[in-house]
């Protein structure tokens, strides 16, 4: 058989319009079943739902637009830059106020603003989330139904929207890590943000 894996036309936000359907790859098949292997008959089992108070941690902030400087025709002469929080990836020396920091073992609620035109997959390693809430008004991505009990390690923002997320840090892991948009042009271009577990305050 011939399968085809496809990027279906989405529309991303950008003024150029939607991206369109394109053939990512072909799958050909052929020869008999193979037998003899056997299937899981279960999955891991889920971590248990964020029910405890949280700390709130600050708005974070995913933003986007052209910069640098103009010519004399009013024309930008830089890329479009996509920072979070204002601050443009940098490593291994990342300006003072962008690393951002919490407590191995402890629970955390974020507040994920996206205040862009382009929407943003939210990416974070090493901890999974769940999602609280989505508020926004993009005609092009209607929000999706949420279901609280559902655990994330990736979630679409829309366009100039909120969404509120709880996670759980696990008091075995810490160090850094990083969240970033999953655009990979947006990424490329500063959306991504270095995230320190604290290891002297873990339990």
């Amino acid at each position: 058989g011939e399968f085809k894996f496809k990027a279906l036309e989405f529309e991303q936000g950008h003024p150029g319009g939607p991206l369109p359907e394109v053939t990512l790859g072909t799958l050909l098949l052929s020869g008999g079943p193979i037998r003899g292997r056997s299937l899981p008959t279960q999955l891991p089992a889920p971590p248990p739902d964020v029910q405890e108070t949280c700390i709130q941690r600050a708005p974070v902030i995913f933003g986007g637009g052209a910069t640098g400087q103009q010519t004399a025709s009013n024309v930008l002469t830089a890329p479009v830059q996509f920072p979070i929080n204002g601050f443009l990836f940098q490593y291994p020396k990342p300006p003072p106020g962008a690393v951002l920091k919490a407590t191995a073992g402890t629970c955390e609620e974020w507040t994920v603003i996206n205040k862009d035109v382009f929407k943003h997959p939210f990416h974070i390693h090493v901890n999974p989330f769940q999602v609280i809430s989505i508020t926004a008004n993009d005609p092009n991505y209607p929000v999706p139904k949420i279901d609280p009990s559902v655990w994330w390690d990736t979630i679409m923002l829309p366009s100039f929207s909120t969404t509120k997320i709880r996670t759980r840090y696990r008091s075995d892991i810490t160090g850094l890590t990083v969240f970033h948009c999953h655009f990979l042009p947006h990424e490329d271009n500063g959306m991504m943000s270095l995230f320190e577990l604290d290891p002297k305050t873990a339990p």
